[in-house]
């Protein structure tokens, strides 16, 4: 006898297993103590021991308290906590009926009133179960079709829930489980050709409603009951008016387009005739006829006394059930030619196949091998289409490229450029080329990308000799016109894109190989030029002159320039041009052009011009008291600054009159007298200079003079 392991028993089997040490449990937390409630669950003779089957231990609320499972043997042990009254259930997962213990020896009920209380420990000794009550039949179709296999379902009569049900044999004979308990109904869910619904009545399935379903009390025998059959399309298949056998027939949903799954499936009799079954009322659908490469040509049922459609969108829909629906094709046509080939091969394994233009592609395509000598004969399609002829290589045909049939006599093209031929059709011509020569070590590129820098392909590429080079320069992708030749410069239109170059090969009869080699990172801006010489101003610096910028000489030729004048490094408002006229508020400041080059592609640069200090002489005025004096008399000179525009003076006057010099400072307009030595006879210059100080940044260095004659 097993027992179920307690929830303490896993825990320390888990800490032992990892090492782990568990420390005991406080008083106060101990699980109540428990005691076993053993006993044996016996079946119905002839059915052995209920093996692994689960017995519950519920409290007299119906709460579960304990389980277990029955050993080989029938055998069970529940732990229950000492001192619980429970009631016993066995919950058989077979063909025994669920049900509470009611004594030692006597049958399960399924009742939990009519339960016997046990507390443990206890050995309850047998615990007998019953079979369910058995509820039988035979189904039996209404057109005397296959019945077997069918699934029975059981359902709970009040509630519609599923309780059980099985299978019906070859011969549509059934047997299910019922319920003691409770009536039930019965539901017949056939896969296929017959309609879902409940037993109603002996000899009768009509209903897919639950509530309409017969109620039975188990056990019962209900009789025969009779298969409604899907609704079914038939028709027959002729080809040149004579009957087709083992044509493929498929009917898809209309509203799933020719592409949609196929629902139902027939093959046609000996007489042509098929039969499409487990179809909805009143469903269009598409009738497809696949066709035999050797029998009929293939198609959609295109309406009666029509021919098939040879293309999806010529259908007509048929809606279920429908009879009648007959399938007829003209007599094939057929496409024939012969092949040269470009380099010394053979012609085996070559395939030639036909697809129709324009129209759905059928699962079946005609097709033809090629024989030795190049011929070709494809039959069985349909006159006055137009296909495309396409080859395929395999085998000994691996030196030939696979390709469509273009221009007569021509190397085959790709599938988009190829030129349909219209059946039946004779003498069609094609050229197959070979393989080109195989790609061996790619050579890298070699200068950057980088605006103005040219970038070239490295030689070679290709493994065999005798290979004519050709390249085509690529921006992101796309062929730049005109860069056909190893090397390139990046232009601006090429900033930001990845550059690469394709080299193909070309080869006698042999097809065109290529491959690409990429850069390594996209194009960048060419370098900023180099300042060859400083920006520089001409012109007075004073107010109301212009001044003019020239912009320097440049590493780069083809640049244009953009100008900006500052005033003590900060930009002038609207002074952007190559000139600009001095105002009243340059004074004193230094002005400087900053100069910008541009050109597309190029990194922009710039460079600022040494500075200029506009400033406005001050006004001096040099006065002798004589002109003319005599050798012994002393001369006398005053000098008086001033300056415009309001401007503060401050400074110091220097005058000189030969050797002698003497300075003096002065501010605002103040007058300043000299008495100089006595001279010999002669006439001389005097001079008077004032020098402005730091504190009078906006006024520049004037010097005036005045004539003295001594006699």
């Amino acid at each position: 006898m097993h027992r179920r392991p307690t929830l303490r028993t896993i825990v320390v089997g888990v800490a032992v297993a990892l090492g782990v040490t568990l420390a005991a449990p406080a008083q106060a937390d101990e699980a109540p103590a428990t005691a076993t409630i053993s006993g044996t669950l016996v079946g119905t003779t002839g059915h052995g021991f209920p093996t692994f089957e689960q017995v519950i231990a519920e409290d007299l609320t119906g709460e579960p308290v304990a389980y277990d499972f029955t050993a080989e043997d029938g055998t069970f042990a529940l732990d229950v906590p000492v001192g619980t009254p429970v009631h016993v259930l066995a919950r058989p997962l077979s063909w025994y009926e669920p049900g509470y213990y009611t004594g030692d020896g006597l049958p399960t009920t399924v009742h939990m009133e009519n339960a016997a209380t046990v507390e443990s420990p206890a050995a309850i000794g047998a615990v007998e179960l019953g079979l369910y009550p058995e509820i039988s039949g035979k189904l039996v179709g209404d057109d005397g079709g296959y019945a077997g296999g069918i699934k029975v379902e059981v359902d709970d009569a009040a509630t519609g829930e599923y309780v059980g049900g099985g299978f019906s044999d070859n011969d549509g004979n059934f047997t299910v489980p019922g319920r003691t308990d409770r009536p039930v109904r019965l539901k017949v869910a056939p896969l296929d050709w017959y309609v879902d619904g409940y037993y109603t009545e002996p000899g009768s399935l009509a209903s897919s409603d639950t509530a309409d379903g017969a109620v039975i009390v188990a056990p019962a025998a209900v009789g025969s009951i009779t298969l409604v059959s899907r609704p079914t399309i038939t028709g027959r298949v002729l080809s040149d008016g004579a009957p087709v056998a083992g044509e493929y027939v498929v009917a898809t949903p209309a509203k799933d387009g020719i592409d949609g799954g196929n629902v139902s499936t027939a093959t046609t009799a000996a007489d042509g005739t098929y039969r499409l079954r487990n179809l909805d009322a009143g469903t269009p659908y598409i009738v497809q006829f696949r066709g035999l490469p050797t029998t009929v040509l293939p198609g959609w049922y295109a309406g009666p006394d029509h021919d098939l459609s040879r293309q999806g969108g010529g259908y007509v829909p048929v809606t279920a059930p429908a009879s009648g629906i007959d399938a007829s094709t003209p007599a094939p046509a057929s496409i024939s030619g012969v092949i040269s080939l470009g380099v010394d091969a053979r012609f085996d394994r070559l395939y030639v196949r036909a697809t129709e233009v324009g129209g759905a592609r059928p699962e079946y395509e005609p097709g033809s091998p090629v024989d030795a000598r190049g011929r070709f004969s494809i039959p069985w399609v349909w006159p006055g289409v137009r296909y495309q002829l396409c080859f395929t290589t395999s085998g000994q045909a691996y030196g030939l490229v696979a390709g469509c049939v273009g221009q007569p006599g021509q190397p085959l093209v790709e599938d988009g450029a190829a030129i349909p031929v219209t059946a039946p059709a004779t003498a069609v011509t094609a050229t197959v080329l070979g393989v080109g020569p195989p790609v061996d070590s790619p050579p890298g590129l070699t200068g950057g990308s980088q605006v103005g820098r040219t970038m070239t392909i490295g030689e070679g590429g290709f493994a065999w000799v005798d290979v004519t080079y050709h390249y085509q320069w690529l921006r992101s992708g796309r062929p730049i016109a005109g860069a056909t030749g190893r090397r390139y410069t990046p232009s601006a239109t090429d900033v930001g894109a990845l550059l690469s170059v394709r080299v193909a090969s070309e080869m006698v009869g042999r097809v065109a190989t290529s491959f690409v080699v990429t850069a390594a990172a996209p194009v960048v801006r060419g370098a900023p030029p180099v300042l060859v010489s400083r920006p520089a101003i001409t012109g007075k610096p004073t107010v109301g002159q212009r001044l003019t910028a020239t912009p320097g000489t440049w590493s780069l030729g083809g640049l244009t320039y953009a100008y900006q004048w500052l005033r003590d490094g900060s930009p002038i408002p609207h002074a952007a041009g190559a000139s600009y006229t001095v105002t009243l508020g340059d004074l004193g400041r230094h002005l400087t052009v900053r100069i910008t080059t541009a050109r597309a592609g190029y990194t922009a640069t710039a460079a600022t011009s040494a500075a200029l200090v506009p400033k406005v002489p001050a006004i001096v005025k040099l006065t002798l008291a004589h002109r003319t004096i005599g050798r012994h008399e002393h001369p006398h000179a005053t000098v008086r600054v001033t300056a415009p525009y309001g401007l503060a003076v401050r400074g110091t006057v220097t005058l000189r009159f030969g050797n002698w010099k003497r300075t003096v400072a002065v501010v605002g307009g103040r007058t300043v007298s000299f008495t100089t030595p006595t001279w010999d006879r002669g006439t001389y210059a005097m001079y008077a200079t004032f020098r402005p100080s730091s504190s009078a940044p906006k006024l520049a260095t004037k010097t005036t003079r005045a004539y003295l004659t001594v006699r």
